[in-house]
């Protein structure tokens, strides 16, 4: 086992003791419902922005103060950080948003993919009947252009035996009968 090794178990079996300390004092779970949750943060709210006296506020500052310290709490450093959180009203974003329909959200898109797959569907069906058509159309004409091809040669095979000639039209080409 390396010292590594050996240094991350005793840094383990430090962090269970500890946490071992801060369990057995186990805390009470606090459920409360969104309404409730609502109503709470409304009162907080409300008697946060409520004008506070100078001599109270300041005494309860100072129970605080020297609380958190005897904790060991940088309060200084506290405040600069509590500081930043707004704890004015703002019930502005509480309301629900409506546009985030989530299930019709799912069914446009649902619905736009089958959309998609049919019109892909219909073009590429489209694209192979114009394929197969060139395709036939093409084949035909060269049947129809070999079987002209060999009828045309035949007629030009023309068999001067056979034809029937009739001897009283011949026009004689410088033969010389006696």
């Amino acid at each position: 086992m390396t010292t590594f090794d050996h240094s991350l178990k005793q840094i383990l079996e430090k962090s269970k003791l500890t946490n071992h300390g801060i369990l057995e004092g186990n805390l009470p779970t606090i459920e409360r419902g969104l309404n409730q949750i609502d109503i709470q943060s409304k009162y907080f709210s409300e008697k946060n922005n409520e004008p506070k006296s100078d001599s109270a506020s300041d005494e309860r500052d100072a129970r605080v103060h020297y609380f958190l310290a005897q904790g060991g709490v940088d309060t200084q450093a506290l405040i600069k950080e509590l500081g930043t959180i707004h704890l004015g009203a703002s019930t502005e974003h509480r309301q629900p948003i409506l546009d985030t329909d989530i299930e019709g959200y799912f069914e446009r898109k649902h619905t736009q993919t089958i959309m998609d797959l049919i019109q892909d569907g219909r073009e590429q069906i489209s694209n192979d009947t114009k394929g197969a058509v060139k395709k036939d159309i093409d084949s035909t004409w060269t049947n129809i252009n070999i079987e002209l091809s060999s009828k045309l040669t035949e007629t030009r095979k023309f068999n001067v035996s056979m034809a029937k000639i009739d001897p009283s039209r011949i026009v004689g080409t410088g033969v010389w009968q006696n």
